[in-house]
């Protein structure tokens, strides 16, 4: 019990992940093993009539919620300000569960920019609580954005949902229409969703902006993501899937 209790403590603590370590590294590849995997294994995993890996990526995601938010209430940590799931990867997750439970192209079409842009940003960029390993929000946060990859990845090469131009358009407008709300819920709650009051990365530079310039930037960011995502995805993607499949 009493490991139990370290594993799910509060209290903030003096820790910083080291982004680009060898430990970072080490997540960084096995995130990409398990694509290279399930794209390998595409045809395999799309004879599977009881379609086991979708169900053990939702289950995985739903018990990270549960988790995540337990911890909140547990440790009495939960603040309107950070609690939320306003964060673009927090709210992916949620679109993604949804994916895979549902067949509408139009949240398919958002839980994949979402996931894609959520997940591998925050692999690349880690930010998480300031709590020594181990503790629960350390596999949260890695467990939650490898399995948002791997997800859209099994949407995308396993079950063969494409993107649109329709589910672009619509996912932008979602995507703007969501960033107004939480740009003007921010400074109310004294949060930082989407990352519209300071950047999590490149501080020093984004502070020498004016703050309507670094809003706009925040807000074109998103946008232009999104549509390199699209045209990966459309692009590029059918012909890594027909790739791998041969070599």
């Amino acid at each position: 019990m009493k490991q139990l209790a370290y594993f799910f403590r509060g209290g903030w603590e003096d820790y910083a992940f080291r982004a680009f370590s060898s430990a970072h590294f080490f997540l960084l590849g096995l995130a990409l093993l398990g694509v290279v995997i399930i794209i390998k294994y595409r045809q395999e995993l799309q004879r599977d009539p009881r379609e086991l890996l979708k169900k053990i990526f939702l289950g995985i995601l739903l018990l990270e919620q549960i988790l995540q938010y337990g911890w909140y209430v547990l440790a009495k940590t939960f603040t309107l300000g950070d609690g939320l799931p306003l964060y673009i990867c927090r709210t992916a997750i949620i679109a993604l569960i949804l994916a895979l439970t549902t067949n509408k192209p139009l949240v398919r079409s958002l839980a994949v920019y979402w996931g894609t842009l959520g997940g591998i940003l925050a692999l690349l960029v880690p930010v998480l609580y300031p709590m020594n390993f181990p503790h629960i929000t350390n596999f949260t946060y890695f467990v939650g954005h490898t399995i948002m990859v791997w997800a859209v990845i099994y949407i995308q090469a396993v079950e063969g949902f494409k993107l649109s131009g329709r589910g672009l358009l619509s996912s932008l407008v979602f995507t703007n229409i969501f960033n107004l709300g939480v740009f003007w819920l921010n400074p109310r709650i004294n949060g930082n969703y989407s990352y519209f009051e300071f950047a999590p990365v490149l501080e020093s530079f984004f502070e020498t902006l004016s703050r309507p310039v670094y809003v706009f930037v925040v807000f074109l960011t998103y946008n232009l993501l999104i549509l390199l995502i699209h045209v990966l995805l459309t692009q590029i993607g059918p012909k890594l899937w027909g790739k791998l499949e041969t070599d």
